[in-house]
């Protein structure tokens, strides 16, 4: 048996999750620390399948965030109908044609509409057999005489029963009927899985050091006897009689009921050698004793005392558990640094929600570590791409099946820190007396307190571990749980230097707020003139707002149209008003080929109203940004495009000169639960609990500055696009009234304050609950993710049939003057032609455009081919005239295919 002052006793969300917080249980700065923790933090990235990331910038916080993930459990999210894209694409959820160029067949409709019914009827089936149980419960607690309170009687039952039984009736056959719907769907549409739901998980207790590894027999080989060697008496014992169990040898075949009498008689004599009865004052003679008397027989031979084989089974534990609420009247008492949930400690001490409760239960262990662990080295053995690193995997494999660990998952936390299981309603002290067949008494005067967020704080007032023979080791009990330190995970570890009840620190867990309900955060591209998800219903040709893209040589933004045509530039004017003094101010210039928008005014009536929100604070009159703020934007956006992740589509021919297009992209966010959450310990029957989910606010951290994947240039919130929020790195941090605000991870003050989302039913709809709205500003080929303690990470992603076709045709003008340049002398069925020096490198098609002057009066703008000009001096008696305007590459770029083929030009 185990010693319980060796037994180390890791507490996490997950079983990697625990074993981290035990491998890493003496910090990082204890001597000789640099080589182990390199070594811990491999083994953990290997736990968390992200050990391809080892040794990059970013490693860690994808090990953090799988580490985080993990600490969910996942369910149904629903389906969506699509169809099979052509060319290559992907698919089209919409049921729009997968490039973007037009709203697609709308025999999508009717499969989406019935599957979003189906999907409704599940989880309005799921409340009503919730609520319905609770009832039946209720009323057998009633029946029995252990409910006394005066606010449930059968009259209440039978009223809200029939009420949820005709719920679930109605709402199964809604269920039947939308089924029958899609019995025929449209040839080639098939059903995506829409985005899940996730639950946090129960935590999970790891043990080391119990000895799970002890082999569980001797060194020798068990004696085979035959039936005459086996014990008839045993010194002055003899058998039972009648022999125990005698009667089931007719049951046996004839030839085996002789062997079996003599093996009965032989359990007999060592079972009465083992409990001898006689006067306590008498020395009692052992096993071993009445063995000697007949050591020199064959059948005394066969027979050793023998020792219980250790062999740890389940553990019994009771955890003193203090839910702390969210928030309350207006205070918060928990901050998020943008990563996680920090409890705040001026208002910690307020936050408590009832009394403290006690949760007791049983969990059986399982060596999950050792076997999840070699399992996953063996198959990163027989993947390896050489055989030293075969068998370097095969080494780690067996040194994790050696592994001395143990771990369960302590189920009924979460229900407990909820109070919605049958048993969260017994008052404290009253599971003592639970029998397993019927509840105990509950009473109005119970101190718990139903909370739709899990949030609190932890420690065992007893941890026992049990072999499968009874035997046990207490490793906490009440001589030492004030004392006995466990061994959180980052995720559980106390976030602030507040410990309800002033317990030692190294003895209390903290368990985060989480919605304790299945949720999701939808992160999803809008249609940017309603502010809603295109669908069947509102096919959209395009979803975004625009393009924007900084030109580098004239230090300007070019502004695109969602369909890529370059509308205009903005870019800052220089105005002498005195000696040596100039004004600065940002202009709107128009680009070719000439739209209808020669000012500012004009190009806000066509650009998309997102677009315009954008610009305006540089354009609009009276402008509320300055230059400055300008010339910020233009660098924003330039060292961001430069640290991020290049995608294969992407070519560099004018990346030099111009810069990378970033997409302007509005995007909506919604918290969504799997249906209605419980409301109260007695929701059955209209007993709501006074805190409420709907009454909670929950922030997000948009963009992640350390992983280059990441494409969150910057975003503006809602409809107000005076202030950027940027997740930049290299960013310096700006003060409140600057134009671009800098998120940083860790810095609670630094967070978006506007950017909070209220929890509700998926099947609210968009009036009731609408989209939270923000501008995001965007790499086209990366994701922007959003982030939140409360659920893993969200990534929404621009669909590749919409961005591809645009990029590959966006051109660059470049603003070129004043030259001399004259006209090529002009050739039939050619366009006039204007005559440039010409690089050596020069590739592609260019035009040049210039203005209509302004003597003329004319209004269209002309355009020129290009002539190379000849290397030998070319002095022609016309005069060249000086030139200002725009050079432009008509070529397109190449661009992929299916199969990895490209495109000719």
């Amino acid at each position: 048996m185990p010693n319980a002052k060796a037994i180390d006793v890791g507490f996490g969300q997950t079983w990697a999750d625990a074993k981290y917080a035990l491998d890493n249980r003496f910090g990082a700065a204890h001597a000789g620390a640099a080589p182990e923790r390199a070594w811990l933090n491999a083994l953990n990235a290997f736990h968390h399948d992200t050990l391809e990331h080892l040794g990059e910038a970013d490693g860690d916080l994808r090990t953090q965030e799988e580490q985080h993930r993990r600490g969910f459990s996942r369910s149904d999210g629903g389906s969506v109908w699509s169809q099979r894209a052509t060319g290559g694409l992907e698919p089209d959820p919409t049921g729009g044609d997968a490039t973007g160029g037009s709203p697609g067949p709308r025999h999508l409709h009717d499969p989406n509409d019935a599957q979003r019914d189906l999907d409704a009827a599940l989880r309005r089936i799921d409340e009503a057999r919730r609520n319905l149980f609770e009832l039946w419960w209720l009323k057998g607690l009633k029946d029995n005489g252990y409910y006394t309170g005066d606010d449930f009687d059968d009259t209440v039952c039978r009223r809200h029963r029939e009420r949820w039984e005709k719920a679930l009736a109605s709402a199964t056959g809604a269920a039947q009927e939308a089924r029958d719907r899609l019995s025929i769907v449209p040839s080639g549409a098939f059903a995506a899985p829409d985005q899940e739901f996730h639950e946090v998980s129960d935590p999970v207790v790891l043990l080391k050091g119990t000895k799970v590894t002890d082999p569980l027999t001797g060194d020798t080989a068990l004696a085979c006897r035959t039936g005459e060697h086996t014990l008839d008496e045993l010194g002055d014992l003899k058998p039972e009689s009648p022999m125990p169990g005698a009667w089931c040898a007719d049951v046996l075949p004839v030839h085996n009921r002789s062997a079996m009498l003599r093996v009965l008689t032989e359990f007999s004599l060592l079972h009465r050698a083992l409990t001898p009865a006689g006067p306590a004052a008498t020395p009692p003679t052992t096993l071993q004793d009445h063995l000697d008397t007949r050591a020199d027989e064959a059948a005394a031979r066969g027979i050793r005392v023998w020792t219980l084989p250790w062999i740890p089974l389940y553990l019994e534990w009771t955890l003193q558990c203090q839910p702390l609420a969210y928030a309350r009247d207006g205070t918060r008492y928990w901050s998020f640094d943008g990563t996680r949930f920090r409890l705040v400690e001026k208002h910690a001490a307020t936050a408590a929600v009832g009394d403290a409760g006690v949760l007791s239960g049983k969990s059986l262990l399982t060596p999950l570590p050792q076997y999840a662990g070699s399992r996953t080295a063996e198959q990163h053995a027989d993947n390896a791409p050489d055989p030293e690193q075969a068998r370097a995997y095969r080494e780690l494999a067996r040194l994790l099946g050696e592994g001395d660990l143990l771990c369960q998952t302590l189920n009924g936390v979460n229900a407990f820190f909820r109070q919605q299981a049958p048993t969260a309603h017994l008052a404290r002290g009253a599971a003592a007396a639970y029998s397993g067949n019927e509840a105990p008494k509950p009473t109005k005067t119970s101190q718990q307190h139903f909370t739709p967020v899990r949030a609190g704080q932890v420690r065992f007032l007893s941890l026992t571990l049990v072999d499968a023979f009874g035997r046990s080791v207490e490793i906490i009990g009440k001589n030492n749980h004030g004392i006995r330190a466990i061994h959180c995970s980052p995720a559980t570890r106390l976030s602030s230097g507040y410990v309800h009840g002033g317990h030692d620190r190294a003895t209390v867990a903290e368990l985060p707020p989480r919605i304790a309900h299945g949720a999701r955060l939808r992160f999803d591209i809008l249609d940017p003139h309603a502010d809603q998800p295109p669908s069947a219903f509102r096919p959209v040709l395009n979803p975004l707002c625009g393009w924007l893209l900084v030109n580098r040589v004239d230090h300007t933004l070019i502004v695109y149209h969602p369909d890529g045509t370059a509308f205009g530039q903005v870019q800052i004017h220089h105005q002498p008003s005195g000696p040596g003094d100039v004004v600065r101010t940002t202009v709107w210039r128009a680009l070719p080929p000439r739209p209808p928008a020669e000012t500012w005014t004009q190009a806000r009536a066509v650009l998309p109203r997102r677009l315009v929100q954008l610009l305006d604070p540089f354009l609009a009159v009276p402008r509320t940004r300055t230059t400055d703020d300008f010339d910020d934007l233009l660098s924003l956006i330039d060292q961001q495009l430069s640290s991020l992740a290049r995608s294969r589509y992407e070519h560099d021919n004018a990346a030099v000169l111009a810069g990378r297009p970033i997409a302007v992209v509005r995007a909506g966010l919604r918290l969504e639960t799997n249906g209605t959450p419980p409301a109260g310990a007695k929701s059955s029957f209209g007993q709501a609990g006074a805190l409420k989910l709907a009454d909670h606010r929950w922030p997000v951290r948009l963009g992640t500055a350390e992983l280059p994947e990441d494409g969150l240039v910057a975003y503006c919130d809602g409809d107000a696009a005076d202030t950027l929020w940027a997740p930049q790195a290299l960013w310096p941090v700006p003060p409140d009234t600057a134009y671009i605000r800098r998120v940083v991870d860790g810095d609670p003050d630094s967070q978006d304050p506007a950017l909070l989302l209220r929890a509700g039913p998926a099947d609210d709809s968009l009036t009731v609950r609408p989209y939270h709205c923000v501008t995001l500003l965007m790499d086209p080929w990366q994701g922007v993710r959003a982030v939140t303690d409360i659920l893993p990470v969200t990534t929404l992603r621009l669909p590749e049939g919409q961005a591809r076709p645009v990029l590959s045709h966006l051109k660059v003008p470049f603003a070129l003057g004043p030259l001399l340049a004259r006209a090529a002398p002009a050739e039939p069925g050619r366009p006039p032609e204007v005559v440039m020096p010409c690089p050596s490198g020069w590739t592609g098609t260019w035009q040049w455009t210039q203005p209509p002057r302004t003597s003329s009066g004319g209004t269209a703008w002309s355009v020129h081919g290009i002539a190379p000009a000849v290397p030998d001096t070319d002095l022609p008696p016309e005069r060249a005239p000086a030139r200002a305007g725009f050079l432009l590459n008509l070529t397109d770029r190449r661009r992929p295919l299916a199969g990895n083929r490209e495109e000719a030009p």
